[in-house]
């Protein structure tokens, strides 16, 4: 549980449900801020059938409920607070953010990278909960010196080597990979396409 403070939340938690997730699990606790810009944009959405806004208000609902029904509310106090102007445009609000959170010493809560990496530029706290995501399975072929994969059905996956026009091309796996899709089953029992010994200068 971390220690009682003042948090400042973006849309994307909101949306994502992650923000109702950190106030439930204790990672939130003390003053937290939502943008009365951000509620005005959702529910300009919601109004007109959007899939975004509706999603945003439900979740804005399901925080409430879950705050009381929780006995949450005297942990975690909700304010909703103007930072900028009625009617503000969605590619306002990380800046409206992090100008509330600069004017009033808040931790900005989000999970967009961007708004991560831009808050801790200015010196802000942030706390991020965005989900890393892991590497593709088609990206356990490529090595340094990989220019492509070229995938068929039922041929064994093409790796080319080297440089453009200096490309060596070799089969990445002894049996062809089937059933339409990419498959951890067909990653994982392949073999390393050559290294670019045969391309000389390739580094």
């Amino acid at each position: 549980m971390r220690a009682v403070g003042k948090y400042v939340a973006d849309i994307s938690v909101i949306l994502d449900g992650s923000l109702k997730e950190a106030v439930i699990s204790g990672n939130i606790r003390g003053t937290l801020f939502l943008l009365e810009e951000a509620v005005d944009y959702l529910e300009r959405l919601a109004r007109q059938g959007d899939g975004v806004g509706l999603v945003g208000v439900e979740e804005l609902k399901d925080l409430r409920t879950s705050l009381e029904k929780l006995g949450l509310s005297e942990l975690v106090r909700v304010e909703y607070v103007q930072a900028g102007r009625r009617q503000a445009e969605p590619e306002e609000m990380p800046s409206l953010v992090r100008k509330f959170a600069r004017e009033n010493g808040a931790v900005v809560v989000t999970s967009d990278p961007f708004l991560r990496d831009s808050a801790a530029v200015m010196g802000l706290d942030v706390m991020y909960l965005g989900r890393e995501r892991g590497p593709l399975q088609i990206e356990r072929f490529f090595e340094r010196d990989i220019m492509s994969v070229h995938l068929k059905e039922g041929a064994p996956p093409q790796a080319k080597a080297g440089r453009p026009g200096t490309g060596v091309s070799s089969s990445s796996r002894t049996s062809p990979c089937r059933g339409g899709s990419w498959s951890p089953s067909c990653a994982s029992s392949s073999r390393r396409p050559p290294r670019a010994a045969e391309a000389p200068g390739w580094r």
